[in-house]
């Protein structure tokens, strides 16, 4: 049978607390000890690391339910979310016919994927298929029900699949089983969009209200959504859990170690391109990096993902390239 890594608050807490040690490393490295002593009330930080802390365990949660590239795809929903929320917040907040364009295609695009194909992560679709098994031995008669019974405590979920079909002919009802797992993968992706949407918009009100540096927003957001996510792991009583999957399993470690350095190594990225060559070439980026993503997931996980989704997946992208290279156009701008 086969185990899965479902730790998700240490993931967040190895993440949050290798970018808080760098901020401060890289602070004390360059002597600005200014940058430790924020101007921004500290209630803002902590409603920003709530909320972000939220986000980020929603990202890994859904994949329990949801594929990588469905995840992808619907991620760039956010830009919706981030358009409605500063319309709410700000008025027409600057937008343009460029966004709300760009905003009718994204929508367009992401409902193409969703509709045209297989949405659901595979071992969710285990899981439905072994909880068609239990339920059909428990309705069917006294032999089959202890042959289903004696597959899942001997032989495992692949037995178990194969015993089912064996005795449910229309093997399709088995996988329509999973549809239940992707609405709950979408419901918490939605729940994650609207939540990174309004992260990203207290973040930009942040930075345009208090005179506040990146480090010293890296330094505070990370070190408090550490300490939250220390929180929920002590509440949550699976330490013992946690240290004998790791000693069982050792690769899990440096797995979540290397998860955490890309995303830092992500972060400074993100600072330095933005820097050094603005949002336009940042945005252009972060699009291309998803969408070789999605193309790096299908070819090592084999998702399945059909003509019609790749066109939908295109759709988005192409979307939010047009949306990025159209706003640095005087016409635009103007």
């Amino acid at each position: 049978v086969p185990v899965f890594f479902h730790h998700t608050f240490f993931l967040v807490l190895s993440n949050r607390f290798i970018s808080a040690a760098v901020a401060l490393a890289v602070i004390i490295r360059r002597k600005e000890w200014s940058a430790i002593q924020s101007t921004v009330p500290f209630w803002k930080y902590v409603v920003f690391a709530v909320l972000n802390i939220i986000a980020t365990t929603l990202q890994y949660e859904v994949l329990r339910y949801i594929t990588f590239p469905t995840q992808s795809v619907l991620k760039c929903g956010k830009v919706l979310v981030v358009i409605a929320l500063s319309m709410l917040l700000q008025g027409n907040a600057g937008y343009s016919i460029v966004d709300f364009t760009a905003a009718a295609g994204i929508v367009s695009g992401i409902g193409m994927y969703l509709l045209s194909g297989n949405v659901s992560a595979p071992h969710a679709r285990i899981t439905s298929a072994l909880a068609a098994a239990l339920n059909f031995s428990k309705s069917a008669n006294v032999t089959q029900g202890v042959v289903l019974d004696a597959a899942i405590e001997q032989v495992g979920v692949a037995a178990v699949a194969a015993s089912a079909n064996a005795v449910t002919p229309p093997s399709q009802a088995l996988l329509a089983m999973a549809n239940p797992n992707a609405l709950i993968g979408l419901v918490l992706m939605l729940f994650q969009i609207v939540l990174a949407g309004l992260t990203s918009v207290a973040q930009g009100r942040l930075f345009a209200t208090h005179s506040v540096g990146v480090w010293n927003q890296m330094l505070y957001t990370n070190a408090i959504s550490s300490v939250i996510a220390a929180v929920f792991v002590f509440a949550h009583g699976d330490l013992g859990e946690l240290a004998r999957y790791l000693w069982k399993f050792p690769w899990a470690f440096f797995d979540v170690n290397m998860l955490s350095a890309s995303a830092l190594v992500g972060q400074f990225a993100v600072l330095f391109c933005v820097r050094e060559f603005g949002a336009w070439v940042y945005a252009a980026i972060v699009t291309l990096r998803q969408f070789l993503s999605i193309l790096l997931s299908n070819a090592i996980f084999d998702h399945d993902i059909t003509l019609v989704q790749w066109c939908g997946a295109i759709v988005v992208f192409g979307m939010l390239f047009y949306r990025s290279w159209a706003k640095q156009t005087p016409a635009s701008e103007s």
